[in-house]
């Protein structure tokens, strides 16, 4: 199945047929395995484009969005670094072989040196399939995050 790439920006990305749906799977699918609701606050996500340094990386088939990588470079006070965040990745069950995540990682990456950026930061719940296959993407783990349910 042949599969394309572009860097787009959240504009072109919300405003596409196939946005819409693709988001549905990704918060079905978060809400499987993350205790906190997702529920993506869509109106950041709209204008974000207006910040500088993120990235989106799109994978279409057939002029289908049928994946997307969403990332923001910034300053990282803690590490002193200026890094770059990966905020959502997400591909349909259907497109997650044969590499799809790995080439967006791989454009995502060159967005991301082009910005200044010396790491790629990302977290995945722990019962997700991305937990699985970050190591494989050349990621290591280095913190794990925790979270208390606050009254």
């Amino acid at each position: 199945m042949m599969i394309t790439y572009k860097v787009i920006d959240t504009l072109e990305f919300f405003a596409h047929e196939s946005t819409q749906e693709l988001i549905d799977a990704y918060v079905a699918e978060g809400k499987k395995v993350n205790p906190l609701d997702s529920d993506p606050d869509m109106d950041f996500y709209k204008h974000i484009h207006k910040l500088p340094n993120t990235s989106l990386v799109a994978a279409y088939h057939k002029n289908k969005i049928v994946g997307y990588m969403f990332a923001i470079t910034s300053s990282v006070p803690h590490y002193n670094v200026l890094g770059t965040t990966i905020d959502s990745i997400f591909i349909y069950e259907e497109y997650r072989s044969g590499g799809t995540a790995r080439i967006m990682l791989d454009i995502l990456s060159k967005d991301a040196k082009m910005y200044g950026s010396k790491h790629l930061f990302m977290s995945a719940p722990l019962k997700s399939v991305l937990h699985r296959v970050a190591p494989s993407l050349g990621f290591t783990k280095i913190t794990s995050v925790f979270m208390k349910e606050l009254d």
